[in-house]
């Protein structure tokens, strides 16, 4: 977003402010949101719909108590009907939420009514985590020195290192380089890969005993998968490195949606991998390039299918993230409180470590190789993780501007108390009271908060 104001000679930006969407008063309570953000500059929309939407807000005291308003408002509304139609079809309602968490509660209240609905198609298939962390172990068989696929892969929840102990691993690579270029000469040392600190395992200082077992264990596995796959097909190859992360097996063992979702994008990406042939390492390789190329191209789902068309006939479940694009005459927001703990969506960006992904202009640089000791570099991760805390927040009000736009008609917001597990009340989003304040959103309902 920077690059237009840091060009020599800055072209002129065209932003487009019209939506042709949402009925008024819905884009003045997004615009709301969005001059909240303090890391970007937001845009105003302005309205080119006619008419007036309705919009409503209900605290519920049970996310159960959530999901049956929610229910009921549906059967409500479906009668009503538009200035277009006597009457809404089921697939004129959607139920947004961040969390598959939500999502499944409202989806259990809405089967016990007998209301239909379906659950949004999964997310591209190249931003499933469990896929990328498929992919970098390809990545580090072929490229061994691929620090980025190595540090992704050293990340991950599996070998679980932490941003101490790759700071340990990227000091062992300098001592070997030290080492190297003592008895080098005048002759030029390359500088070593984060894979030859890891094969190194038994002289690195600064690391647990557990996570010494870890990497040594990595090593055998990579040894292992890339000897075999020199001399086998790239389908077997991808199922090996499955094989030997468990994924399956884990995902396999929890029937929630977004474990379902999970497995089914682990299956597909075993299937790309059969149509797209080829044997060896060469095989590999050039399968990495095509998903390279794919995920340049902005084809991150790497697939010929046309994406399903919209059924009339069920109300939609989907995540936020995954709402984008779309729209609905009726639109419920539900779940809007903060997470007592993080969600597999905020994990996302772990996928790589953080110096990797501060490359991205909108990040605080954080130099973690510039640190005398490990006193001052956590002192410093503390600092940096005050400054993500500005942008994480700019993230959530980006993400409640795409939902609250999602709709036509009408837009509702909801929230719950307690949730299951949880010992204490839930907090509501720190916009929630801005939605209010607008003037332009009627509370419904405000159910106390029951004992603990």
């Amino acid at each position: 977003p920077d690059e237009p104001r840091l060009a020599p000679n800055p072209p002129s930006v065209l932003t487009l402010v019209g939506n042709r969407r949402s009925k008024p008063p819905i884009l003045d309570i997004a615009n709301r949101i969005a001059h909240g953000m303090t890391e970007r500059e937001p845009k105003t929309l302005t309205h080119l719909q006619e008419g007036q939407a309705t919009v409503g807000a209900y605290v519920a005291d049970t996310e159960q108590g959530e999901a049956a308003w929610i229910a009921s408002k549906i059967s409500d509304l479906r009668g009503l009907g538009s200035d277009e139609h006597q009457q809404y079809a089921w697939g004129d309602f959607a139920v947004l939420s961040r969390t598959h968490e939500t999502l499944n509660v409202v989806e259990q209240t809405l089967k016990s009514v007998n209301i239909p609905s379906t659950r949004a198609r999964r997310e591209p298939l190249l931003e499933c985590i469990e896929v990328d962390q498929i992919r970098a172990m390809l990545q580090v068989l072929v490229t061994p020195d691929n620090d980025v696929a190595m540090a992704r892969v050293l990340s991950s929840p599996r070998w679980r290192l932490t941003e101490l102990e790759m700071r340990a691993l990227a000091r062992h690579r300098c001592i070997i380089q030290a080492q190297s270029e003592a008895t080098a000469g005048n002759t030029y040392v390359p500088r070593p890969a984060l894979i030859d600190a890891v094969m190194d395992v038994s002289n690195i200082n600064n690391i647990s005993p557990e996570t010494r077992h870890r990497l040594c264990a990595l090593i055998d596995e990579i040894q292992h998968l890339t000897t075999t796959a020199q001399l086998e097909a790239l389908t077997h190859t991808v199922k090996n490195v499955i094989d030997r992360g468990a994924y399956l097996q884990e995902l396999s063992v929890n029937s929630e949606p977004e474990h379902i979702e999970a497995r089914t994008a682990v299956d597909a990406f075993t299937t790309r991998a059969a149509s797209f042939g080829g044997t060896g390492l060469y095989g590999v390789r050039a399968f990495l390039r095509f998903l390279d190329r794919a995920e340049e191209a902005g084809d991150t789902d790497i697939s010929s299918e046309e994406p399903p068309a919209a059924d009339s006939s069920q109300v939609l479940l989907s995540t936020i993230h995954t709402a984008k694009g779309r729209e609905w005459p009726v639109v419920f927001i539900a779940g809007l409180v903060t997470p007592q703990k993080k969600t597999a969506q905020q994990d996302a960006p772990g996928q790589a470590p953080y110096p990797l992904r501060a490359q991205r202009a909108d990040l605080p640089h954080f130099p973690d190789e510039g640190f005398t000791n490990d006193s001052a570099f956590l002192t410093a991760t503390e600092h940096r993780d005050d400054s993500l805390a500005s942008l994480a927040h700019d993230d959530e009000r980006r993400l409640m501007y795409v939902a609250l736009t999602r709709a036509r008609d009408h837009l509702y917001v909801s929230r719950a108390h307690w949730a299951k597990e949880l010992k204490n009340p839930q907090v509501p989003v720190s916009f929630w009271d801005e939605i209010l304040d607008t003037g332009y959103c009627v509370i419904l309902g405000d159910e106390p908060v029951s004992p603990a």
